[in-house]
């Protein structure tokens, strides 16, 4: 059962087929509506964290900056979708773990540690691999 990312955004579909039946100034605010609403589930979302943190998983692309001088753990959403996006980025001296919120793994593996401050990995996830691949 695939999750909803937004459930407070208009279906853009139905509202599509609606279009036709407007005059064509509401037609232009219907479609501006419509690109708003699609742009808002596909732009990325991002967070700095100076704490533990799980990625919400309600975006496509979410990026979590890492502002810690002590160690935290970043977890990767749980029921990911296909090519879910997650970028974690070591912007401070403390250290980063990411970790997994279920039984998924990280190219096999249950956790990683971003070794340098600046490391940015991105994390994507593969569901026919099943697994969480970092590119």
């Amino acid at each position: 059962m695939a999750k909803q990312r937004n459930q407070r955004l208009r279906d853009p579909n139905a509202r599509l087929q609606r279009i036709g039946q407007m005059p064509i100034d509401a037609q232009i605010r219907e479609i501006r509506d419509v690109l708003v609403d699609m742009w808002s589930i596909i732009s990325p979302f991002t967070i700095t964290v100076t704490a533990d943190y799980t990625a919400s998983g309600k975006v496509a692309v979410e990026e979590v900056e890492c502002n810690n001088t002590s160690g935290i753990t970043v977890n990767l959403h749980a029921l990911p979708e296909d090519r879910d996006i997650v970028i974690v980025s070591r912007a401070n001296t403390g250290a980063v773990t990411v970790a997994t919120a279920g039984s998924e793994t990280i190219n096999g593996n249950a956790s990683i540690v971003i070794l340098n401050q600046y490391d940015t990995p991105n994390f994507i996830w593969r569901a026919d691999l099943n697994d969480w691949r970092i590119f």
